[in-house]
């Protein structure tokens, strides 16, 4: 197995661990917004692990998207030809900047949370971040194009 299929293996893989890192963060920022609640110790962690997580699939992504065969094909046949197929299109440009967007979301709302004093204030900057970063990745996520891992997709 060479370094391309293993790291799109990961990258398919640690899709999930974001995903339901980025959901628990979510339910915590809801509940201490909605709630009143003071900002705590594990949310501090979750947040922390959760930028962690986002940043490993990032850089993995930006390394399979530098070593894709796909995209050498798309600069040898240019990036023109490329913007007239939808499937082309999506791996060439929409989910490369739809993630990074959604990487920026996702770091910029928790730096700006951890400025804030106010607890309520805190929980309330991270979930509108974190439920624009999430909506973003779902519909950046290939799901009819791909099984539940890398490979599946009949």
């Amino acid at each position: 197995m060479n370094i391309y299929i293993m790291l799109q293996h990961l990258h398919s893989t640690l899709r999930y661990a974001l995903l339901l890192l980025l959901v628990i963060a979510i339910i915590k920022a809801l509940i201490g917004w909605l709630g009143k609640k003071e900002y705590t110790k594990g949310d501090k962690t979750v947040g922390t692990v959760l930028i962690a997580v986002t940043h490993v699939q990032a850089l993995i992504g930006i390394i399979l998207y530098v070593i894709s065969p796909f995209i050498d094909l798309i600069l040898a046949n240019g990036f023109g030809a490329a913007m007239k197929s939808a499937d082309t299109r999506f791996w060439a440009v929409e989910h490369f900047v739809g993630m990074i967007i959604a990487v920026f979301l996702i770091t910029i709302g928790r730096a700006r949370a951890k400025r804030i004093t106010d607890s309520v204030t805190k929980h309330r900057t991270l979930a509108i971040f974190f439920i624009i970063a999430l909506a973003l990745i779902m519909y950046m996520i290939p799901w009819s194009q791909r099984g539940f891992f890398v490979g599946d997709a009949q």
